[in-house]
């Protein structure tokens, strides 16, 4: 809508002047962005004041789940593009992502940040085998609940999982704007018994 238009150019104006007043008041040698949006104003600071600027890509954008997701999306995909070639660094946080882009740009490969010893050490709130004790097999799948995560896929599995194990369940675990989505594709897989999605409606009745 045009609203949305309007709040998403404020805010991309105001990330703009916010930098610039920083880049204007000290030293940096570095600018570094994530997505097209953000990357798209560390573009234009690199040039006003000859900073470098780094690329980080947190997503697929070569996916086709990602192109078909909205309008918006491939726009984004040829911002990405046209941004990535003239980034003096390129970041994927995962070799499918620098695989993806290799034909383009070359990207180093460097994932999220993960204080693996801190989890180790926390403790263990939630048994999920407690919460679903008629389960024997519990299947987790967290993530953000977008379409190239692709968790209809993880729901077709399910059926040729059950068949082997009948007390399997599925647990898919996050939000996204695919809730509903996913919702319907679990009512309609024939193993809605097998399937619960953390924090939403019951699949069955």
């Amino acid at each position: 809508s045009a609203e949305a238009t309007s709040g998403r150019v404020m805010r991309f104006w105001r990330a703009y002047r916010r930098a610039a007043y920083l880049l204007k008041r000290d030293r940096y040698d570095l600018i570094t962005a994530q997505d097209a949006e953000h990357a798209c104003i560390a573009w234009l600071l690199s040039r006003r004041f000859k900073v470098p600027f780094e690329m980080q890509m947190h997503t697929d954008i070569m996916s086709p789940h990602f192109r078909r997701h909205s309008l918006l999306n491939r726009v984004r995909r040829m911002a990405a593009l046209f941004l990535l070639k003239r980034a003096a660094c390129v970041r994927a946080v995962s070799f499918r992502i620098a695989h993806s882009l290799a034909p383009f740009v070359k990207a180093t490969t460097l994932p999220v940040y993960v204080d693996v010893n801190s989890i180790r050490k926390m403790p263990v709130t939630i048994d999920l085998h407690k919460k679903y004790p008629t389960y024997e097999k519990i299947i987790l799948a967290a993530g953000r609940l977008t379409r190239e995560k692709n968790f209809p896929l993880a729901i077709r599995a399910m059926r040729r999982i059950v068949k082997a194990y009948p007390r399997a369940l599925l647990v898919i675990a996050g939000s996204g704007p695919e809730k509903r989505a996913i919702i319907r594709a679990a009512r309609r897989s024939g193993v809605a018994a097998n399937i619960a999605l953390e924090g939403s409606v019951p699949l069955t009745t």
